[in-house]
């Protein structure tokens, strides 16, 4: 399966997210950097799914979308 590569865009860059999430969770520190290597290892993974799901959607025109969303 061919999955997604993430550059160094901090746009992309999710490590406060999910560190963020992870904390506030009260995971101990060894649990911490493991489920950060998890959650990280599969952002690739989860971009080509999101990119599949929007692949299979119909396209929309202008006035479509500003309906879609209220404008």
């Amino acid at each position: 399966m061919k999955t997604t590569q993430i550059n160094n865009d901090d746009f992309l860059d999710f490590d406060e997210d999910i560190l963020e999430n992870f904390v506030s969770k009260n995971y101990s520190a060894k649990e911490l950097i493991f489920k950060f290597k998890q959650m990280r290892k599969s952002i690739p993974t989860a971009f080509d799914k999101l990119s599949k799901n929007a692949e299979k959607q119909p396209v929309m025109n202008k006035k479509e979308l500003e309906k879609e969303i209220g404008l």
